[in-house]
């Protein structure tokens, strides 16, 4: 995990300064959300395994 929350944050600044630089056009902005998306998706689990070792919220239980 720790290697595609790299991934995600050095595309997204990378991405976020290519468009900043050179303006934006259609496919850039869904190549953006899409990389947005891997970025969000990567930090809501370290946050969520934070908050589960800190114990402020508890795992829960498998269903069957």
């Amino acid at each position: 995990m720790p290697v595609f929350i790299a991934l995600s944050a050095g595309l997204f600044v990378g991405l976020y300064l290519g468009m900043v630089a050179t303006g934006t056009g259609i496919a850039a902005t869904v190549i953006f959300l899409i990389v947005a998306g891997m970025l969000g998706i990567s930090v809501s689990r370290y946050v969520m395994r934070l908050l589960m070792q800190r114990g402020i919220i508890k795992p829960q239980a498998r269903r069957r």
